[in-house]
């Protein structure tokens, strides 16, 4: 006995709807009224209470489920294609400033790094770091 024939809304239901209300009667309820028709909730069989209460759990656990995922805002994101366009936009554009300059420092400190060991005089590597630093600075300057 669940839904309209148990005392209790159907899934969905807000209160005050046009005839016919939640129940089927053809009474609109609000405020104090959905107190007093919930009251006969009470007088389901306790296995049907049980199993409310338990889809009553279930519900406020989606619920919350779906708030923390955020799934609102990117509905709403998803609705103005103009306003995702433009954080997408300033995202890519965050993400390619970011890799420029991490990749500007990578290479200038693997260069300092290149330099020194060009100035301790290993043999071998010396002379390969000399030749690739010096085919480096001259792309550097024209």
């Amino acid at each position: 006995m669940t839904g309209e024939g148990a005392g209790c809304p159907p899934p969905g239901s807000t209160g005050g709807e046009a005839p016919g209300g939640p129940w089927g009667d053809g009474v609109a309820r609000e405020g104090a009224e959905w107190r007093d028709a919930w009251e006969g909730w009470g007088r389901l069989p306790r296995a049907e209470q049980r199993r409310l209460e338990r889809l009553a759990r279930q519900a406020r656990r989606l619920a919350l489920t779906l708030e923390r995922m955020r799934i609102a805002e990117f509905v709403r994101l998803t609705e103005k294609p103009r306003h995702l366009f433009y954080v997408n936009f300033l995202a890519g554009l965050g993400r390619g400033v970011g890799i420029a300059v991490g990749f500007s420092l990578l290479g200038a400190l693997l260069l300092y790094f290149l330099r020194r060991a060009v100035m301790l005089h290993l043999p071998g590597i010396g002379t390969f770091i000399a030749e690739l630093v010096m085919i480096v600075q001259s792309q550097i300057r024209p």
